[in-house]
């Protein structure tokens, strides 16, 4: 009898380690299609008071003209490291421009969520639904938030001159300050470029 214990737990030594190689090697599946159609897009021009590193930047990614966007979708599937584990993982930000965002994100084994993440910035406000338990209601977790929502906004970049809540600085040659909104006054960030060559 003794034996045949001591056989199990071999065995199960030997596979559990084994499953959770073999399932975390399993790729997450990609989130169905977005059902809304990308609407033909308006552009504006170029602002005249660019900082020149802003208007270098700009001129080389869109030339004279911005897209408008109001919204973006953005799905994909990668990796995710938690406490020293790497997890397959898919996720789908979806960004009201300057105003707010949903974030959802799946951690899998054999490509069956095992952990999600579930938060949104709506109304100045943040809320996380997180594996240990919910966030919301704190001051420093909503700015972090509104910095989230204006960081991630690289995806939709036109925001930046599209917003008329948002101004840029010039600071020198490769540097600016993009001022964005927060809450009743404004929040900032450092935008660093190559230098001209």
């Amino acid at each position: 009898m003794l034996r045949i214990i001591l056989i199990i737990a071999l065995a199960l030594i030997i596979l559990i380690p084994l499953l959770l190689f073999l399932g975390l090697r399993t790729p997450s599946q990609p989130f169905d299609p977005y059902p809304e159609t990308t609407p033909e897009l308006e552009t504006l021009p170029l602002p005249d008071d660019l900082p020149a590193p802003v208007e270098r930047y700009y001129k080389a990614i869109m030339g004279e003209q911005a897209p408008v966007i109001d919204s973006a979708v953005i799905s994909t599937r990668g990796k995710l490291r938690v406490a020293g584990i790497t997890f397959p993982t898919r996720f789908r930000f979806i960004h009201d421009a300057g105003q707010g965002y949903r974030h959802y994100a799946e951690l899998t084994l054999f490509g069956i969520p095992v952990m999600k993440i579930n938060e949104r910035y709506l109304d100045g406000r943040a809320h996380m639904e997180l594996t240990m338990g919910v966030i919301e209601n704190e001051p420093k977790v909503d700015m972090a938030a509104n910095l989230g929502l204006w960081g991630e906004s690289i995806w939709l970049p036109s925001v930046y001159l599209s917003d008329p809540r948002v101004r840029w600085q010039a600071i020198d040659d490769t540097t600016a300050r993009l001022v964005v909104p927060f809450e009743e006054g404004e929040d900032s960030f450092w935008s660093i470029y190559d230098e001209v060559q």
